[in-house]
């Protein structure tokens, strides 16, 4: 027979009383369902073990504590079962604009019948509830799950990345702008980023020798390139 027991301060319950894990409990895998007892008599304690090895409990076994209940309250009643009072505001609200051309007698039917069921109704935008009456489901097959996390541009193709953006920046300058004597100018430095952009290059021998370059000499470049090459 094991023990329980009770809570730092408590004295023994007269009536009910809550039996829940102990502050050691669930250290060796094995855990304390809570449960409302009657003070005095056999208490059933429900034990689970999360292993799949068997565990052996040996009597005088401290499982669980136990602590006194100021009140128990009926878990039973539904609450088309409690008695209201009247329609929560935004029902009222509801019945007012759509009993127009109801009659007093109809009016207090359907009054009544909001107040069954009003807590089928939601009391706000994040008063959402749970249904299983619809289902739906995405037939994938026997595909594994695919998850593709945002990559990050690798440290030695920052360089690269930054030359981009001037050379779209540099075109976007010209395409807002008329020509006029600046132009030269950035007609020189879109050359000179050309010059220093290692991916060009190769694109460009590529197009000229029409020799497509060894994988590794690329498997570091850009996205771009290796789908060029792919």
């Amino acid at each position: 027979m094991a023990r329980f027991c009770l809570a730092e301060g408590q004295k023994l319950p007269a009536d009910n009383a809550l039996l829940e894990a102990s502050e050691h409990a669930g250290k060796d895998y094995i855990l304390t369902a809570r449960t409302l007892v009657r003070s005095g008599e056999k208490v059933p304690v429900r034990l689970m073990n999360t292993e799949l090895d068997p565990k052996t409990i040996y009597p005088g076994t401290t499982i669980a504590q136990m602590s006194g209940v100021d009140q128990v309250l009926d878990g039973n009643i539904s609450s088309n079962e409690q008695k209201h009072d009247g329609l929560r505001p935004d029902l009222q609200d509801l019945l007012d604009r759509t009993s127009d051309e109801l009659t007093s007698k109809d009016k207090q039917k359907v009054k009544s019948l909001l107040i069954e069921n009003q807590n089928l109704f939601a009391s706000s935008d994040v008063d959402l509830g749970r249904t299983n009456l619809v289902k739906h489901e995405i037939n994938t097959g026997n595909a594994r799950p695919f998850k593709e996390p945002p990559r990050r541009t690798p440290y030695h193709l920052n360089k690269t990345e930054d030359q981009h953006d001037t050379v779209n920046a540099i075109i976007r300058f010209d395409d807002s702008n008329d020509k006029d004597d600046d132009s030269e100018h950035h007609d020189l430095s879109l050359i000179e980023i050309q010059k220093n952009d290692h991916d060009l290059k190769i694109v460009t021998e590529w197009v000229e020798t029409d020799e497509r370059p060894n994988y590794k000499d690329i498997s570091d470049k850009g996205f771009f390139l290796r789908s060029l090459w792919n």
